[in-house]
């Protein structure tokens, strides 16, 4: 299935070198932030509504949770997480992994062929 999704080869830039600008939070929401996919992955899988991740207790999870609009610049995609690099607020300068649902436009990305969110397309 997810070869029927691929796109002709040399059509899809990977545009991991690019370093997008972002900024999430827009919206009000909380955003989620994990040191690993891994631990990401887990915690939008056992919270799958926004509702039960705004209730869980973080501790332990290795999740981080921020209420507020970040800047980020995009480093690498791996699936359904992003990795980003903070360039805003008082974490500015740290690495960490972002679910791409909570990227602006997450309909845009498809985890398997998309560029990283904000990459211009050839």
């Amino acid at each position: 299935m997810a070869r029927n999704r691929l796109p002709d080869k040399g059509k899809v830039e990977t545009g991991f070198e690019n370093n997008s600008s972002l900024t999430v939070g827009r919206s009000g929401g909380p955003i989620y932030l994990a040191q690993s996919p891994e631990s990401l992955r887990s915690f939008f899988t056992n919270y799958p509504t926004p509702e039960e991740r705004a209730s869980v207790n973080l501790s332990g999870l290795g999740i981080r949770r921020l209420q507020d609009s970040v800047e980020m610049t995009t480093l690498r995609a791996e699936a359904d997480a992003v990795e980003v690099k903070i360039s805003s607020g008082a974490i500015a300068g740290v690495v960490y992994w972002i679910h791409n649902t909570q990227l602006p436009d997450p309909s845009s990305f498809d985890p398997i062929i998309s560029p990283l969110p904000g990459d211009p397309v050839n």
